[in-house]
């Protein structure tokens, strides 16, 4: 596993999604402006989403630092994407916030 010391925004957002649920991910890292939403990119995501899921945990980066790679690679990720986000806070702290807004309207 990579140090979280050293994630990115893109990294760190993608570290607190629930990437069983790629939609939702793409959504959270899109509205962010992380990344490029232009046809095909969420297509892209989700089959990196799926292939990294089927090599399962490995030793060495986790699923979410892989699949950032994979749209690094691909041309896809903003500079937005690249700011450091040590250990996830602001992405946290964001997932936090929007999960609140699911909450109050379940309320």
């Amino acid at each position: 596993m990579e140090s979280p010391e050293s994630w990115n925004a893109l990294t760190a957002s993608l570290a607190v999604s629930d990437l069983k649920n790629p939609h939702a991910a793409w959504t959270f890292i899109a509205i962010r402006g992380f990344v490029r939403d232009d046809p095909g990119d969420r297509d892209s995501f989700v089959r990196f989403v799926r292939e990294e899921e089927a090599r399962g945990e490995i030793t060495g980066p986790t699923i979410a630092h892989r699949v950032a790679e994979a749209l690094v690679g691909a041309g896809i990720v903003r500079p937005s994407g690249m700011r450091p986000d040590p250990w996830g806070r602001s992405s946290s702290r964001r997932r936090e916030l929007i999960a609140s807004w699911n909450a109050e309207d379940r309320a």
